[in-house]
């Protein structure tokens, strides 16, 4: 079950700016204000400020706590080692095959995206469409991107396999979060915590993990491209983190995992179901090995 939630993680998490961007009808007055009075409810606004305020103290304590007394502390180092392995899988696909196989890919993405945003402007003041919204037109710049990507390649490694002194540090770093994520997914699915919970708290590991990271390149001698990889990515992953989850929403709620309750649930049920199939189709088309990626996540 580990090994199956630790590329669950990988997955969602490597494709969180994957989105393919599609041009905004313009907003009435009355959608303008709308969309400010909603944007105060959002979950990622309100985990900085639950965060900054030491709300979740407690929280981070007991999570070390279980960390530094758990007994599979060795099984990890394993799991992280096999985890590399998979990386390349849930990496852009323009960067395995990109022609035509990745023409293709943003093809399904563009009119996946336009049937989203459809169902986003039917119920503007649904949480879940607001944030897939800020999801679908988000664009990262390439300095967001090179740092994201930099945050990427220290997730991917084990430890001690850095180029630098540092970055075994923050490779430490990473892997002793990676642990606590994973603890967290296996509390999941054991119905120890809700949907609402496990989002939120994933979130705040990552803001810690950041916090850690960004502390660590301060020392002096600490090459200053890492330093500002470090720097970009704690002000960005936040946001990265949000919509990978929102992501991860998507997919749920397209495999049946979370049941669909309200209208828009429902109608997102359906366009990423379809959308799954489509791709699950493409990609074996292209990779018919049994190692083949299932689906891009």
């Amino acid at each position: 079950m580990i090994k199956k939630l630790c590329f669950t993680t990988l997955a969602f998490l490597g494709c969180a700016f994957m989105c393919q961007a599609v041009e905004p009808a313009p907003k009435t007055p009355e959608q303008q204000t709308s969309h400010l009075q909603a944007d105060e409810l959002k979950l990622l606004d309100q985990i900085l400020a639950d965060y900054a305020n030491g709300k979740y103290s407690a929280f981070l304590n007991r999570s070390h706590e279980k960390y530094l007394e758990s007994n599979t502390k060795k099984e990890h180092d394993d799991l992280r080692k096999e985890s590399s392995k998979l990386s390349p899988l849930v990496q852009d696909y323009s960067k395995v095959n990109p022609d035509p196989f990745h023409k293709k890919i943003q093809c399904l993405r563009e009119n996946h995206n336009r049937e989203l945003i459809e169902v986003c402007i039917h119920h503007p003041n649904a949480k879940l469409s607001r944030e897939v919204k800020d999801m679908i037109f988000s664009t990262p710049t390439q300095k967001e991107r090179d740092s994201l990507d930099y945050l990427t390649m220290i997730g991917s490694k084990s430890k001690g396999e850095g180029q630098a002194a540092i970055e075994n540090q923050l490779i430490a770093i990473d892997c002793e979060f990676w642990s606590k994520q994973i603890a967290l997914e296996v509390a999941l699915s054991e119905k120890k915590i809700s949907q609402e919970t496990f989002q939120k708290q994933t979130l705040v590991l990552q803001l810690e993990k950041l916090r850690q990271m960004k502390a660590a390149v301060q020392q002096e001698g600490v090459d200053p491209k890492v330093k500002q990889h470090i720097e970009i990515a704690a002000q960005v992953c936040p946001k990265a983190q949000a919509f990978a989850l929102t992501r991860k929403h998507l997919i749920d709620l397209g495999e049946g995992k979370i049941e669909p309750k309200t209208p828009e649930e429902k109608q997102f049920h359906r366009i990423v179901k379809k959308h799954i199939s489509q791709e699950q189709a493409l990609a074996s088309e292209y990779f018919p090995s049994s190692e083949s990626p299932k689906a891009v996540k």
